[in-house]
């Protein structure tokens, strides 16, 4: 299983980040500095700068603001603890660290899976945000806060396709990233009291809050904040959605190619606690999971208990995910009723691709990044839906081959084209579809799409199509970076896309 490998075949170098301090007087809360390029949170005073783009506007960007208090030493493990003050102006012009995770070098230096790995250094100091506004004088504007997906075991803000200068240039909006924790860091449980879970969804919590609190004094609008995140993203926004602790943080959400009924995006206690001791035992920690083995874990490199976790053999399943904590996801999600706690008064726009589940077989099957046709047999067929959910058991895979096809598949690209409509509508494209359906139910405005279209940059072989994740890079405005390969298509459609983001975060 080529998931495992990930965490044993390449790091980048962990490292402390220090914070830059120029020692200026404070201005007060709220307000801008005669300095355009300084801003008064409140925590402190940070200095960004400005990027001019293409297009002739410029735009003020804030890298590495710090939410949180680092998560090390006796904090790690733990729910966030909001930043402290600090004094004079706080440098904010270099990409933060990104928080510590396993990188994907199965396929060596091939764009196509190297363009989702950490691009900073990696370091446990690394709850940081970060904020493009229009340049000069942004007033009220609407405000866009990105999550990021990987699986909830990998992701960083700092991606440069994440990069929001284009969409904040373009359209008039202010974008703001976070890190947050991910993997055991992020969401390792006990479940209990000692180490509860959902540090890396509590790290989003407090980026929100944080954000709700301070963007006016970036021109932004805080009764006009839209959540949008991708895959494991999604589900983080999903989350917040239906928690009680997250209304009112945000007024509209984007969920794109993902939703908390995702089979991978929910563990229950039993589950958890399963991945747990298989880390404690990789450690050599005790697996009773009581204090010893918390001060066991305290105590090892962060670097050594992410290469430690302990991978399932699903298609799609990771070690470590959000579980039910009793306050930030107070229930099951079978349980979590969208009528019973969803404020129906935020407008949600969501959708999937057309290939959601060709990237998960490629790396399954173990195919090669660049072979184009494949081999795939009804052997394959059938490992695959062996896989397809580990937990629940083997589907029935005659009843599941006649919902997809009339006839037994007798070719490749006949075995690819129902496999990979299988795995991506059991992982991403049904969960949204059933968000939908219950939105719709609660009253709710609810907007759809599906994106359908494969770039002209695309590194991955044709036969994957528009893969999970595709349309990322349109939503930010990729295409129009001209070192890299688009055509005009591409550009019409992201310069849409855009448009269609920004429009909704504006006015729903």
């Amino acid at each position: 299983m080529l998931w495992k490998k990930w965490q044993l075949q390449c790091w980048i170098v962990v490292a402390k980040i220090t914070i830059n301090v120029i020692f200026l007087p404070l201005i007060c809360a709220g307000a801008e500095d005669t300095d355009s390029l300084v801003v008064m949170t409140t925590n402190g005073s940070v200095r960004g700068f400005i990027r001019n783009h293409t297009s002739g506007k410029s735009v003020r960007v804030f890298y590495g603001i710090p939410y949180a208090q680092p998560p090390v030493g006796n904090l790690r493990f733990r729910r966030p603890v909001p930043n402290i003050s600090w004094s004079g102006i706080l440098n904010a012009t270099v990409r933060p660290n990104s928080c510590v995770q396993a990188l994907d070098c199965i396929y060596g230096n091939f764009n196509g899976s190297m363009m989702w790995n950490a691009n900073t250094n990696m370091s446990e100091d690394c709850l940081k945000l970060n904020i493009w506004t229009p340049h000069p004088d942004p007033n009220n504007v609407a405000v866009l806060v990105w999550i990021y997906g990987g699986g909830f075991y990998s992701g960083t803000s700092t991606l440069d396709v994440y990069d929001a200068t284009t969409l904040v240039a373009r359209e008039n909006v202010i974008v703001v990233s976070m890190n947050y924790r991910v993997a055991s860091l992020g969401f390792l449980s006990f479940g209990n009291d000692m180490v509860p879970g959902n540090a890396g969804l509590y790290d989003q919590h407090l980026a929100l809050s944080w954000i709700k609190e301070n963007i006016c004094a970036f021109g932004g609008d805080e009764n006009r904040i839209t959540i949008f995140g991708e895959s494991a993203g999604a589900v983080s926004v999903g989350y917040h959605l239906l928690s009680p602790l997250s209304r009112g943080l945000f007024t509209r959400a984007i969920l794109q190619s993902g939703y908390l009924t995702a089979p991978w995006g929910f563990q229950n206690n039993a589950t958890a606690r399963k991945s747990a001791k298989a880390l404690a035992e990789a450690l050599n920690c005790s697996t009773e999971l009581d204090n010893s083995t918390l001060e066991c874990l305290l105590g090892k490199d962060a670097k050594l208990i992410i290469e430690n976790e302990v991978w399932g053999s699903g298609v799609v399943e990771f070690p470590f995910v959000p579980v039910q904590d009793g306050l930030l996801i107070p229930n099951s999600t079978q349980n979590m009723s969208v009528m019973g706690t969803f404020n129906n008064e935020t407008t949600v726009l969501l959708g999937s691709n057309a290939n959601e589940g060709s990237y998960f077989l490629e790396y399954f099957l173990e195919l090669p990044a660049t072979a184009d046709p494949v081999n795939i047999t009804e052997q394959n067929f059938t490992a695959v839906l062996k896989a397809l959910n580990p937990v629940k058991g083997e589907p029935p895979m005659e009843d599941i081959l006649k919902m997809y096809v009339n006839v037994t598949p007798s070719s490749t690209e006949e075995w690819l084209s129902v496999l990979d409509a299988i795995v991506g509508d059991y992982h991403f494209t049904c969960p949204v579809v059933q968000l939908a359906e219950l939105l719709t139910q609660a009253e709710a405005s609810v907007y759809q799409y599906f994106f359908s279209h494969r770039s002209s940059s695309n590194p991955w072989p044709k036969w994957m199509g528009v893969i999970h994740g595709e349309e990322i890079g349109f939503e930010f405005g990729e295409p129009f970076n001209a070192s890299l390969k688009y055509d005009e298509v591409d550009k019409n459609l992201s310069a849409t896309i855009m448009k269609y983001w920004a429009n909704f975060s504006k006015s729903g």
